[in-house]
């Protein structure tokens, strides 16, 4: 009986479509990895927490003219109404109030 042909190494090793692939995949993350490091080590000067002296008094000045224009407490009811209300039974069992300043 004549020997089986053993079957070709390409049956068990991926596709060279595939391994490209996955070279381009390792490569990206190597990069993006790469670029990530670089965004956390900038330097400080770069990144200014504190706005320039000019900024914030444009800002104050706008929040200032925002404030006047506001109107808190503009319409007041006269008299103010009463805060507090006590509430008891009569005898017959009637229901009324009494306000209590």
């Amino acid at each position: 009986m004549a020997k089986a042909r053993s079957a070709p190494k390409t049956t068990y090793e991926p596709s060279r479509e595939q391994v490209e692939l996955e070279k381009i995949r390792q490569d990206n993350h190597r990069r993006g990895l790469h670029k990530l490091d670089q965004t956390r080590t900038l330097n400080q000067h770069f990144i200014q927490a504190e706005k320039s002296s000019k900024t914030q008094k444009k800002l104050t000045k706008i929040i200032e003219e925002r404030d006047k224009n506001l109107q808190f407490d503009h319409f007041r009811a006269n008299p103010p109404p009463r805060t507090h209300v006590n509430l008891f039974f009569t005898s017959s069992k009637l229901l009324f109030f009494r306000l209590v300043k």
